[in-house]
């Protein structure tokens, strides 16, 4: 099986089977087939071209396409000399070199996306009254990635500070009330003791 799709993964670790046709005569076999794609983060790696069927045969795979319409947007790009920019429509760089700086750059223009969005969704919540929920999962580490504080964590911080004053004021009004109840005299409590 030869090697011929180059690529540059500016994303994080993929692990995934990515689907391929068939290209066979024979109707009674499966058309579709599975290739397991596992890549480190920001690395390269090689996609095949051609895949060897279990009857025989090779089968051309569309791999450069495929990889590039699912990851591009990610920071995945295609490395070929060869193909057109303008034409492909894809992340594509001519090297190593230029594929490092291209995933790298969409990658983060991707977590900045994605942290965005998350800033305004919280921003959405405070205007109407609401509180979010501190960032979990992928967003949380767009965060720390681009090291932003968590604007929900800044929120429920200050709605649990809120809340402990509104407790102590509870405190002291049944306090006042307490005493109130014993003749007023702060005295009489100082002498209870």
């Amino acid at each position: 099986m030869a090697l011929e799709y180059r690529f540059y993964n500016g994303y994080n670790a993929i692990n995934e089977a990515i689907p391929f046709t068939r290209q066979t005569d024979d109707k009674s076999t499966n058309p579709n087939g599975l290739w397991h794609l596992q890549v480190e983060a920001q690395s390269f790696f090689e996609a095949p071209g051609m895949i060897e069927l279990d009857r025989g045969g090779a089968s051309s795979t569309n791999f450069d396409r495929t990889i590039c319409d699912k990851y591009g947007h990610l920071g995945v790009v295609l490395i070929d000399a060869k193909k057109n920019p303008m034409s492909w429509g894809r992340p594509l760089a001519k090297n190593d070199k230029e594929a490092k700086v291209l995933g790298d750059s969409i990658h983060a223009e991707y977590l900045q996306d994605v942290v965005q969005k998350y800033i305004n969704n919280v921003e959405e919540n405070k205007a109407a009254g609401r509180t979010s929920l501190p960032a979990q999962g992928y967003v949380k580490y767009a965060l720390n990635k681009l090291g932003i504080a968590d604007p929900a964590r800044n929120v429920q911080n200050f709605v649990e500070r809120a809340a402990q004053k509104d407790e102590v004021a509870e405190l002291r009004a049944q306090m006042d009330a307490l005493i109130a109840q014993l003749g007023g005299n702060k005295a009489k409590v100082a002498d209870a003791r």
